[in-house]
């Protein structure tokens, strides 16, 4: 059989290199694809499976080294080796970057075709050597894993079937018995040793050797195929049991004697007890059959004798006349079908029924069923039928039982009507509550967004405190309306959760960081600890566990006035076996506490623990509703403990399979690299260290600005600068810029900065601008994202003396569509992107919407779910199927919508929305959906809308 073709891979910018390329090595008998960039490279490296790959050098936008250094990364092509061919003179920092890159060979051109062919022809036949290696493993792999399977299934099937084996020497008396044999008599093995025929002989019945003997002989004068005997033995507890032994010889001695037998004890106690009631019942039967007439006719249950022969009623009691209000005499002779309604309510006629029903019957020897019957005036009537199948002495007939069950029926269909009522009804409900959170939420967008873009704007105090009062309350009115979502799509069997991978510490940062400003304004500490033992990654629901979390925080906070608030999680049962880590996490306050009659209830709809006209705290009464049901929902439970006065204390038990680590934390190697953290909150500075370190970083605080530039001198001085510095932007006496303006003015060299801030402002992105600083995150920071960052600070992808895509200066405005029928909505949006480098066109529905799409060209459309006119769904599906029709390149839509549950993101995703953003909308989340469609453009002041 011809051998599968292998693919080269050659990439090179020019189109008469690789011309050259594919004429040269196609003789080989491989096959050759060529690209002109990296990026194509990428491409096609994860499409095919690639041999070999032939690397220029030079290339425009991404050179072959950094090309390289993106395959050696991923594990799915680290391993394809690569030559670089290069037109540079020989260079040794050339070769070393060649080698760091991940290049097994570098070629200078013009080369040698025959030394090109042959270093190719190496890798190759490296290549098909290693692929039928592979296959020759995998085969003997799989013949490995059938004999081992093969013998596990043997001894699962002895295991089964509960026997004792046993081996026979019969002309040494030699015996091997397995454990079984022993436990059949009581024993264990070990307990019976030394063992051997006599061992058999001892417990065996002396009353059952004779015949057991007589077996033996007439298997082994060949008269029977196997010996077979049951016979009796003693049991540990002095009882009698009865075994079945069978065994026969499987390997006889030059002399045609019997040498070794091998066979199976099998425990057959309970059959013969079960004989013996058989027996007892036969005779039982007798006296039965006696008193059958009696019973039967005078049954207050009617009953009819039907004969397999020809399926008519040979008999009857005096209920079964009553029933149909007809003499016995005229039944007997009849069909069940001729005592019933032409067909039954399932639509089949009664005749073709009655036939199913029978041969069922007498397949399963009994059955219950429903049935429509009709006395003899013509009155139908549901009855419960039950047919069993009865030996007479002389023949098999069936007996049939009925009981009138017209007044069930009814009340089933009574039932049936109420619950098809209860579940409109709950649909209904449903349906409001998601069309009224549509239609809060829609104007409750501008209403947030509109004060978000107020507080960024210049303010007199005391506007500033009116906008900061009517954020919040509009804050705590989406919280409730959330709430409110949440708990109705529990109840309805909606709730949808995830089962992704998340780092358990990292969400539990989060939710501190947000608590943490409300901890601090009423002066308690907020404490919280991660014990040793648990996973660092797990899998679940991180977003629907955040909201745990914050609705138990938010209460402890809320509930005190002084003191503090403690949030562990602890590892109480770790895995085995793949199964899963149980996780008990704890929330204890110093707050009021709970009263003890309250406890069992503050887990219900609408209980607050305080629910008097002069309660001190307000709120809805949903958030531990919601803690509890979604806690049993991960498969867990919540409980509580609390003493008034002394405070409260929450207890969650949840189980948790252990997740993979992300990719990007199995490569990253910090060995080496110094990183000075400089931020005022210890427990900040306390993640940061606790994130680099597993990764062998040389991590160093500064809790001021001070201090920070007393160690960066000293770094300076010692010839060790820091390789990254992470530098909080807040701190108290001198901030981050503060402190970057005083290391500039000190004639000092740059530093690599990454700069942390709690929010994000404009002002902090022109101070970013202004000291050189490219790389700007807002806390709370992931924990992967955090590291993605500090690799990209120390490896960028770009090449020396080229600025980040953030820092370029415009080339091209992002053309953006959006199409939304609320004034308000359109104005907010426009306000958000102001001050960006785009182009702004609004639509009112989904029609003109279309209109503008097939007249301009955009490079993402923000789409508004309901509009009138034509909605968004049908706006994008009626555009997906143009871009199929006319071969366009797919367009990016998100879509825009009051809807939050989880069926209305899988609704837009369906419709063709590449992203969906739920109202109201953060300035923050809709810059960040832009660059993530459209990474490669930029954003200045230069803000066009048209």
């Amino acid at each position: 059989m011809e051998s599968e073709a292998v693919t080269v891979l050659v990439v090179d910018d020019s189109l008469a290199n690789r011309q050259a390329m594919l004429q040269l090595l196609t003789p080989l008998g491989c096959q050759v694809v060529t690209v002109a960039c990296g990026e194509e490279a990428l491409q096609q490296i994860l499409q095919l499976e690639i041999a070999l790959i032939l690397m220029d050098v030079n290339m425009p936008d991404m050179d072959g080294y950094q090309t390289a250094t993106l395959i050696k990364s991923l594990r799915t092509t680290h391993h394809i080796p690569i030559i670089f061919l290069t037109a540079a003179y020989r260079d040794p920092a050339h070769l070393l970057q060649a080698y760091q890159a991940g290049g097994v060979d570098y070629l200078e051109k013009p080369f040698n075709d025959l030394i090109l062919l042959s270093k190719v022809s190496f890798f190759l036949d490296l290549y098909r050597k290693d692929k039928a290696l592979a296959t020759e493993i995998q085969r003997n792999r799989v013949l490995l894993q059938t004999l081992q399977e093969e013998r596990q299934r043997f001894a699962d099937i002895i295991w089964g079937t509960g026997v004792g084996t046993w081996e026979w020497n019969v002309q040494t008396g030699e015996t091997c018995f397995n454990e079984r044999w022993a436990e059949i008599i009581g024993y264990t093995l070990s307990e019976l040793q030394p063992v051997s025929i006599e061992t058999w002989l001892a417990y065996a019945h002396p009353e059952d050797l004779q015949q057991s003997q007589a077996a033996l002989q007439r298997h082994f004068a060949g008269e029977s195929e196997a010996y077979e005997c049951e016979s009796r033995m003693r049991h540990k507890n002095g009882e009698w049991i009865w075994v079945l032994d069978r065994g026969r010889v499987i390997r006889w001695d030059q002399a045609g004697r019997p040498l070794w037998m091998s066979g199976t004890h099998f425990d057959i106690t309970e059959r013969k007890r079960a004989e013996m009631v058989v027996e007892q019942q036969r005779l039982e039967l007798e006296q039965l059959k006696n008193r059958y007439q009696l019973l039967f006719a005078n049954s207050p249950d009617a009953y009819f004798i039907m004969e397999l022969d020809g399926g008519v009623i040979s008999d009857c009691n005096q209920a079964a006349e009553r029933m149909l209000r007809s003499a016995c005499q005229k039944i007997l002779g009849m069909r069940p079908d001729q005592l019933s309604p032409p067909r039954q309510p399932d639509g089949r006629t009664s005749l073709e029924a009655a036939a199913q029903i029978i041969q069922e019957t007498l397949q399963q020897g009994s059955h219950r069923f429903e049935w429509v019957h009709q006395r003899s005036d013509g009155e139908a009537f549901w009855a419960e039928i039950t047919i069993s199948l009865i030996d007479f002495p002389e023949r098999q007939a069936l007996l049939v039982a009925w009981r009138e069950i017209t007044d069930r029926k009814q009340m089933e269909v009574k039932l049936i009507e109420a619950k098809d009522r209860a579940e409109q009804a709950n649909r209904a409900k449903s349906e409001f509550l998601a069309n009224m959170s549509h239609e809060i939420r829609t104007p409750m967008n501008a209403i947030l967004g509109m004060a978000d873009l107020l507080w960024e704007s210049d303010l007199v105090p005391e506007q500033r405190k009116f906008v900061q009062v009517f954020r919040s309350a509009g804050e705590n009115l989406l919280n409730i309306i959330n709430d409110i979502l949440d708990l109705s799509k529990i109840e309805a069997g909606q709730l949808v959760l995830e089962r992704i991978a998340f780092d358990l510490a990292e969400e539990m940062q989060v939710v501190c960081d947000i608590m943490a400003l409300r901890c601090h304004a009423k002066g308690l500490q907020l404490q919280h600890r991660i014990y040793p033992g648990i996973p660092s990654f797990l899998l679940g629901d991180p977003t629907r566990l955040r909201q745990i979390f914050l609705n138990l925080l938010g209460n402890a906070v809320k509930f005190t006035e002084q003191g503090a608030v403690h949030f562990a999680a602890e590892a109480v049962q770790m895995a085995t076996a793949g199964g899963p880590v149980m996780i008990e996490f704890r929330v204890a306050d110093t707050g009021s506490g709970i009263p003890a009659e309250r406890l069992a209830s503050i887990f219900d709809h609408f209980v607050q623990v305080d629910s008097s006209i002069t309660r001190r705290y307000g709120g809805t009464g949903l958030g531990l509703a919601i803690v509890k049901r979604l806690t049993e929902a991960m498969g867990g439970r919540v409980d509580v403990a609390s003493r008034v006065g002394q405070g409260t204390e929450f207890r969650l038990l949840i189980p948790f399979q252990e997740g993979e680590l992300l990719a990007v934390n199995k490569q990253l190697d910090l060995r080496g690299v110094r990183i000075l953290i400089v931020d005022d909150v210890e427990s900040n500075r306390l993640v940061f260290r606790e994130t680099l370190l597993p990764f062998h970083a040389e991590v160093e605080e500064a809790g001021d600005a001070p201090t920070a530039l007393q160690r960066m001198e000293e770094a300076l001085a010692h010839q060790r600068p820091y390789d990254v510095i992470l530098l909080d932007v807040r701190m108290p006496g001198m901030d981050g810029f503060q402190l970057l303006n005083c290391w500039r003015a000190a004639g000092r060299p740059g530093a690599p900065i990454l700069i942390m801030s709690s929010e994000h402002q404009d002002l902090y992105l022109q101070h970013c601008r202004q000291y050189g600083v490219q790389h700007y995150m807002i806390k709370p920071v992931r924990r992967v994202d955090l590291l993605q960052m500090i690799d990209r600070i120390r490896h960028p992808p770009l090449l020396p003396g080229e600025q980040t895509m953030a820092m370029m200066p415009c080339q091209e405005p992002v053309r953006i569509l959006l199409a939304d029928d609320s004034e308000d909505n359109r104005l907010l949006i426009q306000s958000y992107l102001k001050g960006y480098h785009c182009r702004l066109h609004t639509a009112e529905n989904g029609v003109e919407a279309l209109r503008y799409l097939e007249n301009n060209v955009y490079d993402l459309v923000f789409m508004d779910i309901q509009m009138p006119v034509m909605d968004g769904y049908a706006a994008t599906r009626a555009w997906r199927r143009l871009e199929q029709d006319q071969n366009r390149h797919r367009l990016p839509i998100i879509a825009l919508t009051a809807y939050a549950l989880a069926e209305d993101v899988v609704q837009s995703k369906q419709a063709g929305c590449d992203a969906h953003l739920t109202k109201p909308l953060k300035k923050k989340t809709l810059l960040e959906m832009v660059e993530r469609f459209q990474p490669n453009k930029c954003t200045s002041e230069n803000y066009r809308h048209t």
